[in-house]
């Protein structure tokens, strides 16, 4: 039996795993990444997050015929930002500073003398899904990434599709607007402006300043301050009955649909994998979102898809980025 580690390197957690090749999940690890400590700080997480896993102690359940280290073949890491495959360099990743030209595969390959390649975090959900996920069994998968920002990832007959240079899969950057609200990646009208959690908080603020809105109970529910307001305050509100709070994820299921018209017009996928933690808001979002979908993708291509929630909420990334190992030495690269 072959093993390999797994982790997921969040702006807020590092989650590492232990797993076999068939996807049975040995060991687990979860821990704050400490991002605003610096990159050497965040790197040591990591590898303090790979030690647990690997490590006879803290395994949550060892497995009997893992006799030593030396039975794991391989790291695979998933990580914000733009990531070079081949050289194992991540670079531009949010949230972590100095997180840039950082080549986190040669890192761990001298630290722990394994093979380790490097993910997408997008992407490596995508492939975790896809492999023993809501995704299992099926040959063409769109993953999208619905939490700060959004991500998406793309699996053409069980593989990820990169494109030319490694950084195909942007699906929160399909534009929506051509004047909309301004995207964190400098344009305007974006997916990711409209129904990511920056997107609907800065929507939801908007909202409030309005007169006729100033009863809402999301402020209530946010103590009056404006900054305590989240996307599952806004979610309780609209549980509660509150019209405003209905109003903001009905809109964000609308554009949310919207983009996904666009990816099954361009992809006509066997099935569409949502996660994140947008996805907490339920039927509040998906009713609208549907809506939309039936209105403004092609008829045929909805015949046979799926759109559902994700069933590795915590552990996609990492799940996705053990496989990636997996398949990188399968591959010989």
């Amino acid at each position: 039996m072959k093993y390999a580690i797994g982790v997921d390197l969040g702006g807020t957690n590092i989650v590492s795993i232990l797993i076999n090749e068939n996807g049975k999940i040995l060991a687990r690890d979860k821990r704050s990444t400490e991002g605003l400590k610096g990159k050497d700080h965040v790197l040591e997480r990591i590898t303090e997050s790979i030690n647990a896993v690997s490590s006879v102690k803290c395994q949550v359940s060892r497995p009997k015929k893992l006799k030593s280290t030396t039975d794991i073949i391989g790291i695979g890491i998933g990580t914000p930002g733009l990531v070079d495959m081949d050289k194992g360099i991540v670079f531009e990743a949010p949230n972590i500073p100095d997180w840039d030209n950082v080549n986190l595969s040669k890192i761990y390959r001298d630290k722990f003398g394994l093979p380790t390649f490097i993910e997408n975090d997008a992407n490596s959900a995508a492939l975790g899904e896809w492999w023993i996920g809501a995704g299992k069994g099926t040959k063409n998968l769109i993953c999208l990434t619905l939490g700060t920002g959004i991500g998406g990832g793309i699996i053409i007959d069980g593989k990820v599709y990169h494109g030319r240079d490694g950084y195909a899969g942007e699906l929160g950057h399909i534009s929506l607007s051509f004047d909309g609200p301004e995207c964190g990646c400098g344009n305007p009208g974006c997916l990711e402006a409209y129904a990511s959690a920056i997107g609907i908080l800065k929507r939801t603020k908007t909202l409030l300043k309005d007169k006729k809105n100033k009863k809402s109970r999301i402020l209530k529910l946010a103590a009056g301050q404006i900054s305590n307001i989240t996307p599952a305050i806004i979610t309780q509100a609209a549980k509660n009955g509150d019209m405003l709070a209905k109003k903001i994820w009905k809109d964000t299921g609308f554009y949310l649909g919207s983009g996904i018209a666009s990816i099954i017009n361009i992809f006509n996928p066997e099935i569409i994998v949502l996660t994140g933690g947008i996805t907490g808001a339920g039927s509040l979002l998906f009713k609208s979102m549907w809506e939309t979908v039936r209105r403004r993708a092609y008829k045929n291509p909805l015949k046979n898809l799926d759109i559902v929630k994700g069933k590795l909420p915590e552990n996609a990334g990492a799940v996705g980025a053990a496989k990636t190992a997996f398949q990188r030495i399968e591959n010989n690269n």
